[in-house]
Formats: structure tokens, sequence, C-alpha cells
């Protein structure tokens, strides 16, 4: 508990994990605890002239905070945080671990290795409640899931964030992130920049890049499964994926949503080789659930099950190369 301002960088090259300070929540007996309350702050300027960088920290506990409530984090880089040395079984994994009410605001994670995901989890927080996210980013990461022995719990991984409930979410993005889930108890969802995301929330001015390999569907390259609305998203993620309810932007609604302004590129391949429940935009929806999308491209150059499809399929339209480049391309 309290507010800190890092105002330099600072570098844990070398130093073990057991060395280094993770803040853990305070058991209080009776299920109860107490969690980090406070605010993290890089850089004082508003134009975030100087923002600080933590740099190679070893987080062997699956967190740098484990709990956060009514706290924030703004203005700081976070490079090359590393969870090799944990071996433990963490349900929620990330720099945070676990928020509820709480703000993330400009911060970039850098070079994240994330092995030995078992449930929720992202580069920045693996579980967030009631929470906004604004201006965030994850360049370079690799996340690999796993199923320790004796455990079956569900997976929501996404490259930046894992499950979310009531959060609002924008202008922030995943790049050349690459998410290994071969591994896991079951699937809630996988995504380029968002595992899953339930309750009254949104995904808005977002993108994510790179590739998803799964053993599992509600495989979506921007959101794996989702019962908010997004809009103005666009996705170059390759996806493989042994099962369906997998699309270029989301895997599976979870309830009847709007997608407005997208546009998704990567390949989209399920190994059951069906179309059915594979999109270049969206998967399907549980049950009844529709997604109604508008204005929602695609590549002409996007592969669906290792094929170039001519059809639109689920997309409003296709575009070409030359219509993506120059000044004038637009959604």
């Amino acid at each position: 508990t309290g507010n800190y301002r890092i105002t330099s960088d600072i570098d844990f090259s070398g130093q073990p994990g057991g060395k280094v300070a993770q803040i853990s929540k305070k058991y209080l007996g009776s299920g109860k605890y107490d969690g980090f309350t406070g605010n993290i702050r890089g850089a004082a300027g508003k134009d975030r002239t100087g923002t600080a960088t933590l740099k190679n920290y070893p987080a062997e506990k699956g967190y740098v905070i484990e709990v956060m409530e009514k706290g924030g984090i703004e203005n700081l880089i976070v490079d090359g945080l590393s969870f090799d040395e944990f071996t433990g079984v963490n349900m929620t994994m990330g720099m945070v671990g676990m928020a509820s009410k709480s703000e993330f605001d400009h911060i970039e994670m850098r070079n994240v290795t994330m092995p030995g995901v078992s449930s929720s989890a992202g580069a920045l927080a693996g579980s967030l409640t009631d929470c906004t996210v604004t201006w965030c980013s994850v360049t370079g990461a690799e996340i690999t899931t796993t199923q320790p022995q004796g455990t079956a719990y569900e997976l929501a991984v996404g490259g930046l964030l894992g499950s979310l409930t009531d959060t609002k979410v924008s202008s922030c993005y995943a790049s050349d992130v690459a998410i290994t889930a071969v591994s896991g108890g079951g699937v809630k969802g996988i995504g380029g920049l968002v595992g899953s995301s339930a309750g009254n929330g949104s995904v808005n001015d977002t993108y994510a890049s790179r590739s998803i390999n799964s053993s599992f569907g509600s495989v979506g390259g921007l959101v794996g499964t989702t019962e908010n609305p997004i809009r103005r998203a666009w996705t170059n993620v390759d996806i493989v994926s042994v099962a369906n309810n997998i699309g270029g932007i989301l895997g599976t609604a979870g309830k009847s949503i709007n997608m407005t302004s997208t546009f998704a590129a990567g390949e989209v391949y399920s190994k059951t080789g069906a179309l059915d429940k594979v999109g270049r935009i969206y998967g399907s929806g549980i049950g009844s659930a529709k997604v109604t999308t508008s204005r929602c491209f695609a590549y002409e150059g996007q592969l669906v099950n290792g094929q170039l499809q001519k059809e639109k399929l689920d997309a409003y339209g296709l575009m070409t190369a030359e219509k993506l480049s120059g000044s004038s391309a637009k959604i």
C-alpha cells in the first residue's frame, strides 16, 4: 500500500528471482486477504519524457504484483519480464496477477517470456475486474501453456490481458506475440490481445500481430471469447487450431455482440478441415448468440484452412494490397 514514483531505470540482470521483491497478497484468515492498493508511476511529465524502465525482472512467483485493489500503474516501461524461474501453479499470471477497480495507463511491455501458463494470463495482467486499460502494449512475447498434474483449469490467455470482467480496453496493442496453447484443462478463450472478456466491458482501437497455435477452440486474432462489443481493430495473426470456433478477430461470442470497423489479414486454419465456425472475422456464437458486423474487412490474400478463398465469407469485403497501402488507406 502506498504511492510510488520510479524516477530512473532499474536493471535486475543477474539477480535470481528469490532475491528480487515481488508484492504478494497478505492473508488475513477466513479466506480474506489484503492486496496492493497504491499507485506506481514511472514519469512525472505528461509528455512521458524520461519514462522509467524496469529491465530483466525475474518474476519467479508468476507476477510482480499478485493482487491490486483500487490502485493503478501508469507511465512505465517493463523490458525483459521473465517467468522462466516460475515452477509452481498460479491461477493468474502477468506483471499484475489479479486486479479490481484499478487503472492501467501508458504501460509498455517488451520482450516477455511466459512458460508454464495454466489458467488466466497476459503480459500485463492475468485477471481484471472493473478496470480500465488505456494506451498499453506488449511488443515481443512468447507465451506457452501447460496443464499441471491433477488440475483442469480453463485457459484465458491473451498477449496483453488474460481474463476480463466489466473491463474497458482502449488504444492498446500486442505486437510480435506468439502463443502456444497445446496443453490445458479446458478453454475460456485465447486471443492475440485478450483471452476472454465478459460483463459490461469493451475493446476499442486495438491491434494484434504474429501467431497462435492451439489445441483448443475459441481462438481469435484479437479476442478469444467475448460478451462485449469490438470497435476499430485490426489483426495480422496466423491461427492454427485443431478445433473450430476460430476467427481473424474473434473466436467465440458469449452473447450477441456488435463488431464495427475491423480488418483481419492473418491465416485462419482449422485442422478439422471444415469451414463451419471458422471465419475470416469471427468463429461463432454460443447458443443463440449472434455477431452483428459493420464494415469488417479481410485481406484478399488471407488464407482460410490453407486455401485462398474468393468468397467474402463473413467479411463485409476483401481488400487488396493496393488499397491497403498509401495515405488514402482506411477502413
